[in-house]
């Protein structure tokens, strides 16, 4: 009889412990996957004007004013962060009121090499609403400066820009 009990408390404790881990999403179990961007062997790593050079060596963040198109304007923000000597984070927002369809904030990933910005990496979003945020996560190359221009835009043709200075990652 206590051989039976213990068999049943076993199994009764394997049950459970599979219904919690089932139900986990499969997302929280997953690694983050982060990009990884390259810059040509045949740059030539140089340094941008000191005053598109960051004064925080770990982030730059960049706003816009508003433009307009009839009663609707759009304003918006870009920064990078530095999270390690070879990963960045870049990020984005557009803002407009009324709310509308087509709010959209495209991100350029830039470096500076061989003495002019070069885009790597591109991103975008764009929703119905008075908010759109975009995040993205790069493995980068040591040694560079890096920095971000985001556009916000609206689909009816308003758009403006904002830009960040450049912070050296490495």
């Amino acid at each position: 009889m206590k051989t039976s009990k213990m068999y049943f408390l076993r199994l009764l404790g394997i049950l459970i412990s599979s219904l919690i881990i089932l139900s986990f999403p499969v997302s929280a179990l997953a690694a983050e996957q982060i990009e990884a961007v390259h810059i040509p062997a045949s740059a030539t790593a140089t340094i941008p004007d000191a005053s598109e050079i960051s004064e925080n060596p770990n982030y730059s963040e960049g706003t816009t004013m508003s433009a307009f198109s009839a009663n609707q304007s759009v304003k918006g923000g870009c920064k990078i962060t530095k999270l390690s000597s070879s990963k960045v984070e870049i990020s984005g927002y557009s803002v407009t009121s009324p709310a509308a369809s087509g709010l959209k904030v495209s991100l350029q990933l830039q470096a500076y090499y061989n003495k002019e910005w070069h885009t790597l990496k591109t991103a975008g979003k764009s929703v119905t609403g008075t908010r759109v945020n975009l995040s993205k996560t790069y493995n980068v190359t040591s040694g560079y400066y890096y920095r971000v221009i985001a556009t916000h835009s609206l689909a009816n043709g308003a758009s403006t820009t904002s830009k960040t200075r450049s912070i050296w990652i490495g």
